[in-house]
């Protein structure tokens, strides 16, 4: 038999990997607030995912200077399972990113992630190198604005 809403509320089908699914009825605002915070840890795990590219790093190598598991650590970057703020301030360390930069909605966010992650490729090298290194990028970047 089918389950009938009260009036301003809407059936929220909650999916639960212990005890299967339930289905819930939650006031409208309570509802719109849950498929928003989805979306938001939907962007959080795709900024961190787009750090991770750029830096050309696994998923097990952020893991693991992170000091968590792969598995989970993917879960958090498609935004179906929620770190703590320990593991998130980890993760950001992992990723040299300002943990704030994550964060959908922060104005200019994602251009200060590739700088972290441009930085991050450089580290190590040397003057010299930087250079050499700047000449390429200079000249792919003039390439790309034509």
């Amino acid at each position: 038999m089918p389950e009938v809403c009260p009036a301003n509320h809407i059936l929220y089908r909650f999916i639960n990997p212990v005890n299967s699914a339930y289905n819930i009825f939650l006031p409208v605002k309570q509802y719109l607030s849950i498929v928003s915070m989805d979306s938001f840890y939907t962007e959080i795990g795709g900024r961190m995912k787009a750090v991770r590219s750029a830096l050309r790093m696994t998923q097990a190598q952020v893991a693991e200077k992170a000091g968590i598991d792969t598995s989970f650590y993917g879960q958090i970057e498609r935004g179906v399972n929620i770190p703590s703020l320990k593991t998130f301030a980890s993760i950001a360390r992992a990723l040299k990113a300002d943990p704030g930069d994550l964060f959908p909605g922060r104005q200019h966010g994602k251009e200060r992630l590739y700088e972290a992650a441009m930085d991050r490729l450089l580290d190590g090298l040397d003057s010299k190198k930087k250079a050499l290194v700047l000449g390429l990028l200079k000249d792919i970047t003039t390439h790309y604005k034509k």
